[in-house]
């Protein structure tokens, strides 16, 4: 517990007076591309920042030790897509494959459904952070709304608001952001305080670390004519990777 409020206080004081410091700089492609679980950010964490007009797919594997769920039972396996729709919204939908669970009749793998839903509420300006709200797979039944067996399907769900500011340099960007426990599921993500950092080697490669309430990851991200590939390192043991590509909408 000592060593975790410890990362938490450093994590507090690098990142958030980074982001008040920082000079602005406008917003670059390499710095938002989506992370781990679909959603513009950094490996396990959101950014502030909004895709706009753009769609994208990505598969993404966890090993068991740190899945998203059945934790310490089963890898995951997800497979997700996001829409830019609005310049202040994105929209996702994740399917999140559990093979160690095997359903009957030979239907394959036991799969969850993860809705969700990323708004700016502030447009990033010189001393004022990108603002947004996120909302994923919320447990309906806190709000009883339930389905034909009399229960919710909520699983993993997160409920945040995050901050974020580019970097002076390196066309990098900075995100600190809460998570709280309203309406939610069975498997609970970025639950308290969370951020992520991310500086740009080039104008194809960045690396990334962050820290998502529970584990702290850091890995190197690669984007290439839409492609995204991240190759990371969850609580400094596990591996984990994702794949995707991005092409933007037409816009009249």
């Amino acid at each position: 517990m000592k060593i975790l409020q410890f990362r938490i206080i450093i994590l507090v004081s690098v990142v958030l007076p980074a982001a008040i410091l920082s000079t602005y700089a406008n917003a670059d492609t390499t710095t938002r591309s989506a992370s781990l679980y679909a959603y513009t950010g950094y490996l396990s964490v959101p950014s502030a920042y909004i895709h706009d007009a753009q769609l994208g797919i990505h598969y993404s594997f966890f090993p068991d030790k740190v899945s998203a769920v059945h934790t310490g039972e089963s890898d995951n396996q997800v497979y997700s897509a996001t829409l830019g729709f609005l310049p202040f919204m994105e929209c996702y939908f994740s399917v999140f494959v559990i093979p160690s669970f095997k359903l009957m009749y030979k239907y394959g793998s036991l799969k969850t459904r993860s809705p969700g839903v990323k708004l700016r509420v502030l447009k990033e300006k010189k001393w004022i952070p990108a603002t947004s709200i996120g909302v994923f797979d919320p447990d309906i039944h806190k709000l009883h709304i339930v389905d034909e067996t009399g229960e919710g399907r909520s699983n993993v769900s997160s409920t945040f608001i995050v901050f974020s500011k580019q970097l002076g340099f390196n066309a990098g960007s900075v995100s600190l952001g809460y998570g709280f426990d309203s309406m939610s599921g069975v498997y609970h993500r970025l639950k308290g305080m969370f951020g992520g950092v991310t500086i740009c080697l080039n104008e194809f490669i960045s690396v990334s670390a962050d820290y998502d309430a529970r584990y702290w990851s850091g890995g190197i991200k690669t984007h290439w004519s839409g492609i995204d590939l991240a190759v990371a390192v969850i609580d400094g043991v596990w591996p984990v990777y994702r794949i995707g590509y991005s092409f933007n909408l037409p816009v009249r």
